[in-house]
């Protein structure tokens, strides 16, 4: 307590040997304010009682609004297809590309990964193709795979012709 009082006569004490103004005045100009002031809340919008018509006519209003936004309309085969056919083209072009440059001097170890990661995916492509396994299917496991855990139990395979 007495640390206290000590405190606010010694701050007092140096305030009064400032050669500031009269008391209780700034002793420089406040700077205005660097952001503006945010303007006060507005008050919520009430809900007015709407006839059938306008409910009617607003529902159809926003249905409209919405109606721009969302999903895209699904593609047709062709433009499937010709998709398909850019991206295999992109796909050819960069492989090559990396195994060009392959052959004209060493990749750094990023172009090597990408490169190695790039053949596998054309020996995929490759096997899908062969396999007449249609795009965007999920092939079937390889004879002999576990099943996955907790999954459905393995069908026996179909019992081979007696001779």
């Amino acid at each position: 307590m007495l640390l206290g009082l000590l405190c606010g006569v010694a701050t007092r004490v140096l305030a009064a040997d400032s050669p500031a103004a009269a008391p209780g005045t700034p002793s420089k100009p406040e700077a205005p304010p660097a952001v503006a002031p945010v303007p006060a809340a507005q008050p919520p919008h009430e809900a007015r009682p709407v006839t059938p018509e306008e409910r009617k006519a607003l529902l159809e209003r926003m249905a409209e609004r919405q109606a721009g936004r969302g999903v895209a309309p699904a593609a047709t085969p062709e433009e499937r297809e010709k998709r398909r056919q850019l991206i295999q083209k992109r796909f050819e072009a960069g492989l090559e590309a990396l195994r060009k440059k392959e052959k004209e001097g060493p990749l750094t170890p990023e172009e090597k990964v990408r490169l190695k990661r790039l053949e596998q995916l054309a020996e995929n492509f490759r096997k899908a193709k062969t396999a007449n396994i249609s795009p965007g299917a999920i092939p079937p496991p390889p004879p002999g795979t576990p099943p996955p855990a907790g999954g459905p139990r393995p069908v026996a395979p179909p019992e081979k012709p007696k001779q």
